[in-house]
């Protein structure tokens, strides 16, 4: 096993001009350019290495600095230094290799780059690839001697099925190096909530028809409950949960929407949930686990006339049917895998979320929608877990922790 560039065994080099900051002091981890489908399950396997390793270090470097950023962020992981790639060119990447002196680095087949990944190792760092995505010349018959040599540095393959395993052994890795780990995607992160609120909104209830709009925007209020208006001549008893943007604007909503002739109930007044309430506001801080408990249709807000984007697996991980608009900003790769299983349904309008509504009251229609949410929200966890587990054995065994 390589030794610990982090405890200074290797021979310092001038800075690379290129490197923005000091290398901060104990163990790094380097992640470099992952693809932009893969950012998200990437953060959540270094969210898991840092809770193990608190004092760890994450590097992040790639052409989409900024957006490996935000969803690194989104994890937990803010303190990830992102950094764009160095020059393929190899007096840069050796540079940049003994400036930043990884402990361990990560690599993707369809971002590999020769001369950086020669220097980390150069450089003492382990090197793990993430076998995802294996580019079609890997499948030849007949491969360079170069590329062979290449993919032979890696201590660690993590192949997402046999198949890609057996191309890795082709390639010339022992098999005793290649973890088939199962297809890595980024699961959902479900939030808390409190099972005795949970259980006494439940009650409160009383098995009554359901729907979520959450973190509903001042555009949105109006069109929320134009859908509402019209799901009710369907099922009189529907309830609308309205959680809006701001809890701080939820009092003089509740005024307009009685002056308009909702009957509506507020959950900061501890107003009681009745037979004739038609709306009630959910206008506390931090309860979005209870209410995608709650209600088996979520319509994510700020998606549609404000297009701020929202994260949706919170609400797919706890078994709610997703609906919403077509602004999905930093979130849009996992709309699209939502979308895909039949997990998503994208609206435009006040009656396109209508219709939507009126579909899905057929409690068998959301359920089927409910659960495919599940399945894709949770379906990289074990992947994920198992990749997680190899880098913190191995940061462990180079001194970290």
């Amino acid at each position: 096993m390589a030794p610990s560039p982090g405890l200074g065994i290797v021979p310092a080099r001038r800075p690379a001009p290129q490197a923005e900051g000091r290398r901060p002091a104990g163990p790094l981890l380097w992640v470099h350019a992952p693809p932009e489908d893969m950012t998200g399950a990437i953060a959540e396997i270094v969210s898991l290495v840092e809770d193990d390793l608190p004092g760890l270090c994450t590097l992040v470097t790639g052409p989409a600095s900024a957006q490996a950023g935000a969803m690194f962020a989104a994890h937990g992981v803010g303190g990830a230094l992102i950094r764009p790639a160095p020059p393929e060119e190899r007096a840069a990447a050796t540079d940049f290799a003994y400036h930043w002196r990884p402990d361990l680095s990560v690599w993707f087949p369809s971002t590999l780059a020769r001369q950086l990944l020669r220097a980390a190792a150069r450089a003492g760092a382990g090197a793990v690839l993430i076998g995802t995505g294996i580019p079609p010349a890997w499948h030849a018959r007949w491969r360079p001697v170069g590329q062979r040599a290449m993919v032979r540095r890696f201590d660690r393959v993590f192949a997402a099925d046999t198949l890609g395993a057996a191309i890795f052994q082709t390639l010339g890795i022992a098999r005793e190096r290649i973890t088939v780990s199962g297809r890595l995607s980024e699961s959902g992160i479900s939030p808390g909530c409190n099972e005795a609120e949970r259980a006494a909104m439940a009650k409160a209830l009383a098995h009554r028809p359901a729907w979520l709009a959450y973190g509903a925007t001042p555009e949105e209020d109006a069109l929320v409950c134009t859908a509402h208006a019209a799901a009710l001549r369907l099922s009189h008893r529907l309830l609308l949960l309205l959680a809006p943007d701001d809890p701080a604007r939820a009092t003089a909503l509740a005024k307009a929407l009685r002056k308009a002739g909702w009957r509506v109930a507020q959950r900061s007044a501890d107003d009681e949930i009745d037979e004739e309430t038609q709306i009630y506001l959910a206008d506390t801080e931090g309860e979005d686990g209870l209410w995608y408990r709650l209600a088996p249709v979520a319509f994510l807000a700020g998606t549609l006339a404000a297009q701020k984007g929202r994260d949706p697996f919170p609400a797919a991980s706890l078994g709610a049917a997703v609906v919403h608009g077509p602004g999905t900003g930093d979130f849009a790769p996992r709309y699209r895998r939502l979308a895909a299983a039949g997990a998503a349904w994208q609206v435009r309008d006040a009656q396109g979320l209508a219709e939507a509504l009126e579909t899905l009251l057929a409690p068998e229609r959301a359920a089927a929608m409910a659960h495919a949410a599940w399945q894709v929200t949770t379906e990289g966890a074990e992947a994920a877990q198992s990749v997680a587990d190899y880098l913190i054995g191995e940061l462990r065994a180079r001194g970290a922790g």
